[in-house]
């Protein structure tokens, strides 16, 4: 499979270089192999491919095959939610509620569960996290944060 993928991947095909990138990530087909991993999944990135930047910032987040870097992981991140990345948007949903080396930020954090909540049918640890954040919220953040969340729409650089 890696050399069918690698053929597409090596003509600039994101999605095969997104594959590719899986591959060395999960050691499926090929020994595991972060570095090549974040790579492919740059090349698929710089092409504006959401899954892409959304690994690529998952890997900077755990540190995959690269020092752990909060603010490159945080940079994909948003990147991939303002595409509409639904697992990009509830892992940075968690890293602002939490202020995990950024500022913490309830109402960015409401925003994106919120978003990620609302793709497809419902979602439920993405509802069950904007619940949570929604909790922790005084009455003007939560109503700020809806209100934001009802005029933010993906393709658009997210508000805060």
């Amino acid at each position: 499979a890696l050399s069918w993928f690698r053929k597409a991947a090596d003509k600039g095909y994101a999605p095969a270089q997104y594959a590719v990138g899986v591959m060395y990530e999960t050691g499926e087909g090929v020994q595991q192999d972060y570095e090549n991993a974040i790579a492919w999944y740059g090349r698929a990135a710089k092409q504006g491919l959401a899954s892409a930047r959304f690994k690529l910032g998952l890997m900077y987040w755990k540190g995959l095959g690269t020092g752990q870097d909060i603010p490159k992981a945080v940079a994909f991140l948003r990147m991939a939610a303002e595409q509409g990345e639904a697992a990009a948007q509830k892992l940075l949903g968690l890293i602002y509620a939490n202020g995990q080396g950024i500022p913490q930020d309830y109402i960015l954090a409401y925003l994106l569960f919120d978003a990620a909540a609302g793709v497809g049918t419902e979602d439920y640890v993405a509802a069950k996290n904007r619940g949570m954040v929604a909790r922790k919220m005084s009455q003007q953040q939560l109503t700020d944060a809806k209100v934001l969340s009802d005029k933010w729409k993906p393709g658009t650089p997210l508000p805060r």
